[in-house]
């Protein structure tokens, strides 16, 4: 039985993913991370937590929904109260989602709560969709795909930890990795199938770039084939131009990532007046894992540039994208 535990950090909606957490059973929302849900395209059973960073317009989109509210002064993370949860409902793979990109000290103690129900012997993944975690315990072999020259680092998590690493430049052989040293950070994989298998201790897989991932069907999200077929049928030059050097060269360009690239587009547009592509573009800040304060205080850090009247233009916008259904 598969359960997604959505949590409040950052995602980046690809079609991978989408098409990754579609397999689930059961999907769980640890309070703000609620607000995925949309951009994946997620039908929530429970929202669980202290409700402390979830949005009024995300619980009333997902009224459906159980909600179990928690105090918030209390022992677990609501990542623990969404992972209980999900074991309780027989869950035998965990996929969260959201715990990378938020605070520091919750992005740590969220690999350690997933860590252990790893090797409490649940399988775990942790994605954010351009960025993978996976922990491999004693006895176990993790594999993925990877093209040539994607950074994969292996982290041992207890002492005495013994892996073979195979399809990387670096290869290992039941070879020794320890906690707190830099053996295993930033190897490369050589094309094809990688693989870490660990014959002792505990370590976590991490690819902290997906190759895959494609500015324009995040931005584009759900909606990518309409959109494109649409800018071609307004002149296929330009269609061509927007889609091959727009989002295939410069927003793919890694210098910044994605979101910013989007955040820096919405001010653009605003300072411009073009109200049309701002929408398309607000779409793609969410699915790029911006989330509704930030646009928030975009609109008003952009008053003080571009002036109120076209900052409450695009605030009318921006209500309509957050308003409208999934």
């Amino acid at each position: 039985m598969i359960a997604v535990v959505l949590a409040g950090g950052r995602v980046m909606a690809t079609t991978a993913l989408r098409e990754r957490v579609a397999s689930a059973d059961v999907v769980i929302a640890a309070d703000g991370g609620a607000r995925h849900a949309r951009t994946l395209g997620l039908r929530l059973d429970l929202i669980v937590g202290d409700m402390d960073s979830i949005d009024a317009g995300t619980l009333r989109r997902h009224a459906d929904a159980e909600v179990r509210r928690h105090p918030r002064d209390k022992d677990l993370l609501d990542l623990e109260l969404a992972l209980d949860e999900a074991a309780a409902r027989g869950a035998t793979t965990m996929i969260v989602v959201g715990v990378f990109g938020g605070r520091l000290d919750h992005e740590l103690a969220a690999l350690a709560v997933a860590q252990a129900r790893h090797r409490s012997g649940h399988e775990v993944e942790l994605h954010s969709g351009d960025a993978l975690a996976l922990p491999v315990r004693a006895g176990q072999e993790r594999s993925f795909e990877g093209v040539a020259g994607a950074t994969v680092s292996v982290l041992a998590t207890q002492p005495g930890t013994r892996v073979t690493l195979t399809g990387m430049r670096f290869a290992l052989v039941d070879g020794p990795l320890e906690p707190g040293v830099g053996l295993g950070m930033s190897n490369e994989t050589t094309g094809g199938r990688a693989s870490v298998r660990v014959h002792a201790g505990d370590a976590l897989v991490v690819v902290p770039e997906l190759s895959d991932v494609d500015a324009a069907d995040v931005v584009w999200g759900r909606h990518e084939e309409r959109i494109d077929a649409g800018l071609r049928r307004i002149d296929p030059v330009l269609g061509d131009l927007v889609r091959r050097v727009a989002y295939d060269e410069v927003f793919a360009d890694r210098a910044l990532d994605l979101r910013t690239r989007e955040l820096l587009a919405l001010g653009h547009l605003i300072a411009i007046g073009a109200m049309d592509e701002l929408r398309t573009h607000l779409h793609g800040a969410l699915n790029a894992g911006a989330t509704p304060e930030e646009l928030r205080a975009l609109l008003a850090h952009a008053a003080m540039f571009v002036g109120f009247p076209r900052a409450l233009m695009a605030a009318k916008v921006l209500r309509d994208v957050l308003d409208a259904a999934p």
